[in-house]
């Protein structure tokens, strides 16, 4: 086989980052990051739990800085869609802020805030 080079696809010499097997990749190394620590992950243990050859990972990535790259992006997608669906029926800060009496309703012009205390009902 000398002398036969594998032709790499895609922009880059990159496979797509949507690509089933980049996203296996990815899967497989937030698997070995909880189990192990970011400190020992490994193309080598990204690869076995995978179940892909090392020769697929390069396909996919440069190197290991690369999948960790994406690994860290992947995180704070999920992070902020989580955050976008539970805080849903809440309404916008500067409303919320001003209806729960948190922020000054005006600053003045020495800068001094002025807050306006929460109404109470008296019994």
């Amino acid at each position: 086989m000398s002398g036969t080079r594998v032709r790499r696809r895609g922009p880059g010499s990159r496979a797509d980052e949507h690509h089933p097997t980049r996203r296996e990749l990815v899967d497989a190394a937030a698997i070995v990051a909880e189990r192990d620590g970011l400190a020992t992950l490994s193309v080598d243990s990204v690869t076995r739990t995978a179940g892909h050859a090392k020769e697929t990972f390069y396909v996919h990535f440069a190197d290991r800085s690369e999948l960790l790259f994406d690994l860290h992006r992947r995180f704070h997608e999920e992070l902020f869609q989580r955050i976008r669906e539970s805080s849903a029926d809440i309404s916008a800060g500067p409303e919320r802020a001003h209806d729960d009496h948190v922020i000054p309703r005006r600053m003045s012009t020495t800068g001094r805030c002025s807050f306006r205390a929460p109404t109470r009902a008296r019994s």
